[in-house]
């Protein structure tokens, strides 16, 4: 039945779609029947309108399941997508080198708790927000910053303990990559469950402390932002927040990985290169293989074209590397 508003759904003529009902979330009928005598056998049938919510009463009521024009599915591993697969397309698209499994390290962005309270505009509001929080009781703090009742992840009285255990210091105001293009600052101990509920330092201290670091971010899911332009990918020197983009999700692949004491005056710092030794093999027979009229490209993997995200595995799930060999290009 389509028609789900936060997705922008569109008819494929590119007409409108409305959904069945006054809500924002799309709507499907299913009619399943389990046989006991047959229970190796099985049938996935599927079939869709779209248009009008007028046209979907319509179809409905002149219809049954025996009526229906339905599509025969096979559904398959991991996702079994009831939807109509390309499967040549998805067959290249499972021989590809998926971007989690190139680097060794990854996580999702910071989870504060409490945005409201611990992510500022500017150091100044930080360091005085941090100050005036720790000199109150837990109550006062409270109700000072509108903190709301303790959950599981964060307690008033634990986040004042992890910053006055911090100093506080200055040192520990850090950027904070809230949203695309939207920096903000926010005191950064990287105690788990302390002034933010999931800091992930074991990811983080490789940006907060290896200052000429980059890391690339991407969205696990394409399809939850309702575009059709696969855009959720960004890269980021800062902590990022989990929410970096508008539906949450944000993935980190640090491109060094901090090793040894960090000087300051060291320009690059003693660090390694944050890839996966097990994709190595095949990075290097792709390298081995040219000859002197190849090239190597490294892409986001997105058929058929580059920006659309025509693929369903790109709707649910982190894009994937391909490492392609040509020699029918003269120069990069």
């Amino acid at each position: 039945m389509h028609g789900n508003v936060r997705k922008k759904e569109k008819a494929p003529d590119n007409s409108e779609d409305v959904n069945v009902f006054d809500i924002q979330q799309g709507v499907a009928i299913l009619l399943a029947q389990k046989w006991p005598c047959q229970q190796n056998s099985k049938r996935l049938e599927w079939s869709e309108v779209w248009g009008t919510r007028h046209h979907k009463y319509c179809a409905l009521d002149a219809n049954t399941y025996f009526t229906t024009s339905n599509c025969l599915l096979d559904a398959k591993t991991p996702f079994y997508l009831f939807v109509s697969q390309d499967g040549e397309t998805e067959q290249e698209w499972n021989h590809l080198l998926k971007i989690t499994s190139l680097f060794s390290l990854k996580n999702t962005g910071i989870e504060t708790g409490r945005d409201d309270f611990i992510v500022c505009w500017t150091p100044e509001e930080t360091w005085e927000r941090i100050r005036a929080f720790i000199n109150l009781s837990p109550n006062l703090a409270r109700e000072k910053f509108n903190l709301g009742n303790d959950s599981q992840g964060w307690q008033v009285e634990t986040a004042q303990k992890d910053v006055a255990g911090s100093g506080p210091s200055k040192k520990n105001i850090v950027m904070l990559n809230y949203r695309p293009f939207d920096i903000r600052y926010t005191y950064y101990t990287g105690k788990v469950r302390g002034i933010h509920r999931r800091p992930r330092r074991e990811l983080m201290q490789h940006l907060h402390d290896l200052k000429t670091n980059l890391a690339l971010i991407i969205g696990r899911s394409g399809g939850v932002i309702g575009d059709n332009e696969w855009n959720i990918v960004s890269v980021t020197r800062n902590i990022t927040d989990y929410n970096y983009f508008r539906r949450g999700g944000s993935m980190l692949l640090p491109l060094y990985l901090a090793k040894g004491p960090i000087e300051a005056e060291r320009l690059i710092p003693v660090n390694e290169i944050n890839l996966n030794d097990l994709c190595l093999p095949t990075i290097l027979r792709s390298l081995t293989s040219m000859n002197n009229y190849s090239h190597i490209y490294m892409r986001f993997f997105i058929a058929p074209l580059i920006v659309l995200a025509t693929h369903n595995s790109l709707k649910l799930i982190f894009p994937d590397f391909q490492f392609l060999i040509t020699s029918n290009y003269s120069k990069v």
